[in-house]
C-alpha cells in the first residue's frame, strides 16, 4: 500500500496548519497596525488645540492663554501644557542644530501608539518658532484600540475554529464519500445483491481505493461461491433422482421377489455409483470454494503416468494405450491431484474411444505438455468449452461411452490441474480424412517451482 492517503493528510495538515499561523500573524500585526494611530479627527483635534494655544502664545495674552488651557484639561479631562524647554550642553559639550531643531517633548500626533501601555502617552506639537511646544496627555477617548481585546479573540480564536472547522469539514468529506459507498455496498451485499461495488473508477488511488477494490474482490468471490453453490446443489439434487429412483424400483421388484439377487446387485452397484458422485463433488466444491494450495515436492511424471495406464489397461483390455514419454521427467508438484486429474482425463479418453488413446509427454516453450488423444467420434465445437463444466454432458447420441458417468471427471480434473498452477484445453483431432476423428486433451504445466527451488 502507497499510503497516499496518509501524505496527503500529512500535507493538507502541515500546509494548512502553517497557513493559518501565517494568516493569524499577519491579521493580527495588520489590525494592530492599524488601531494603534489616532483617529484624523482627533489628530485634528489635538492640531487644533495647539493651533489655537498658539495664537494666544504670539499675542501674549498668557491670561487667555492659562484660560484656556485650563478649558482643554477639564474639557479631556486631563493635563495639558505651553512650554519652552531649556537645553543646557555641559561639559564644553554643544547640541546639533538639527537635534534642536526636531527636538520634541513628547509624541507626534502621525505616530503609533503603544496598545499594551497602560498610562496614555503626551502628545507634543512645536509652534512656529520651533522652541515652544503644546503638551497634552492623549485623552482617553481619544486613545486607539478600543476594540483590541475583541479583535484579538476573533483572529486568535474564533478565526481559527471557524478554519480549523472547514479544514475538518474538507477531510471529513474526503474520508466519508468512499467509505459511504463501501457501506452502502455491503449493505447491498448482505441483502444478497452479489453485484454491489464499492470501486467506482475514480482517479484517487490512495488506502481507500484500496480498500475498495479489496471488498470488490471479496464481493465477486462471494457472489462466484454462492452462484457455483446453488448450480452444485440444483445439479447435485437433479443427478441423485435418476439413481434413487432406480434403487426404488430394485426394492419393489425385491419385495415382490422378482429377481431378487438380480435387484440387490443393482440396488449395490447404483449405492456405489452415489458413492462416488457424492465424494467427487464434494471434492469439487472444496475445490471450487476453498482454492486449496497444494503440497509441493520432486516426483518422476513418467512413472505416475506408467501407473495410470497399467490400471487403465486393466480396466479397459479392448483398448489399446500408446505411449510416448520419455525415460524420466522430475516434476515439482503435488503428485495425488496431478495423479487423480491424469487418471479422470485418461479413463475418459478410453470411455470415448474406439480402439486406441495415445499419450505424448514433451517439454515446449518452458512448459510441459501432455497430449491425451483418443479416437472417438469427437465433440462438435460449440461443446469444447463446456466439458470442463461440472455434471455437463454432450446432448447428441452421437456420443456414446463404456459406463457413463457423472459428468464431473473432467470438472474435477481442470480443478486439480490449476491448484498445480498448469492448464487445460481440449480440441478435435485435426485430420484430412473424414474417417479420422477423436478428441485431443492438452495439459501443460510450469517447468519450474520456485517453492520447490527453496526447499533444495
Amino acid at each position: 500500500m502507497n499510503k497516499q492517503f496518509f501524505w496527503k493528510l500529512s500535507l493538507i495538515i502541515v500546509a494548512g496548519s502553517m497557513a493559518l499561523y501565517w494568516l493569524i500573524d499577519f491579521l493580527s500585526n495588520h489590525t494592530e497596525l492599524r488601531m494603534s494611530h489616532i483617529a484624523t479627527e482627533h489628530q485634528q483635534q489635538i492640531l487644533a488645540y495647539a493651533n489655537k494655544a498658539e495664537q494666544l502664545y504670539i499675542q501674549g495674552d498668557m491670561t487667555a492663554l492659562t484660560t484656556y488651557m485650563k478649558k482643554i484639561q477639564q474639557q479631556e479631562d486631563t493635563w495639558a501644557s505651553v512650554v519652552q524647554p531649556s537645553l543646557t550642553p555641559l561639559a564644553g559639550t554643544s547640541l546639533s542644530k538639527r537635534y534642536i531643531d526636531e527636538f520634541t517633548l513628547g509624541r507626534d500626533v502621525s505616530w503609533k501608539i503603544h496598545l499594551y501601555f497602560a498610562e496614555n502617552p503626551v502628545m507634543a506639537v512645536v509652534f512656529s518658532d520651533r522652541t515652544s511646544h503644546f503638551l497634552i496627555k492623549l485623552p482617553a477617548r481619544m486613545r486607539p484600540g478600543s476594540y483590541l481585546g475583541i479583535t484579538s479573540l476573533v483572529l486568535k480564536i474564533a478565526l481559527p475554529v471557524a478554519i480549523l472547522t472547514l479544514l475538518t469539514a474538507f477531510i471529513y468529506r474526503h474520508m466519508m464519500q468512499p467509505l459511504r459507498r463501501l457501506e452502502q455496498a455491503s449493505r447491498k451485499l448482505s441483502q444478497g445483491d452479489f453485484s454491489a461495488r464499492a470501486y467506482q473508477g475514480e482517479e484517487r488511488q490512495d488506502e481507500f481505493t484500496h480498500v475498495a477494490k479489496t471488498f470488490d474482490s471479496m464481493a465477486l468471490r462471494i457472489g462466484k461461491m454462492v452462484t457455483r453453490q446453488r448450480e452444485f446443489i440444483a445439479d447435485f439434487s437433479h443427478e441423485l433422482r435418476t439413481p434413487i429412483t432406480r434403487i426404488e424400483m430394485a426394492l419393489a421388484c425385491a419385495q415382490s421377489q422378482l429377481n431378487s439377487q438380480e435387484m440387490l446387485t443393482r440396488i449395490e452397484l447404483e449405492v456405489k455409483g452415489m458413492r462416488k458422485l457424492a465424494e467427487d463433488s464434494l471434492t469439487l466444491a472444496w475445490l471450487d470454494n476453498e482454492e486449496p494450495k497444494s503440497n509441493d515436492e520432486y516426483f518422476d511424471l513418467v512413472d505416475l503416468l506408467d501407473s495410470i495406464i497399467d490400471d487403465g489397461n486393466f480396466e479397459f483390455p479392448d483398448k489399446v494405450i500408446a505411449k510416448e514419454l520419455p525415460e524420466s521427467l522430475l516434476f515439482c508438484g503435488n503428485s495425488r491431484l496431478l495423479g487423480q486429474a491424469f487418471e479422470n482425463i485418461i479413463r475418459n479418453a478410453l470411455r470415448y474411444a474406439k480402439h486406441e488413446v495415445i499419450l505424448a509427454l514433451t517439454i515446449q516453450k518452458n512448459k510441459i505438455v501432455l497430449t491425451i488423444t483418443d479416437d472417438g467420434v469427437g465433440i462438435e465445437e460449440q461443446h469444447l468449452a463446456d466439458i470442463f463444466k461440472a455434471f455437463y454432458r454432450i446432448p447428441t447420441v452421437q456420443v456414446q461411452a463404456v459406463n457413463p458417468g457423472f459428468g464431473l471427471g473432467l470438472a474435477l480434473a481442470q480443478r486439480q490441474i490449476i491448484a498445480c498452477h498448469g492448464q487445460v484445453y481440449a480440441k478435435n483431432k485435426v485430420s484430412t480424412s473424414p474417417e479420422v476423428t477423436g478428441l485431443k486433451i492438452s495439459i501443460s504445466l510450469p517447468i519450474s517451482n520456485d517453492k520447490c527451488n527453496s526447499q533444495m
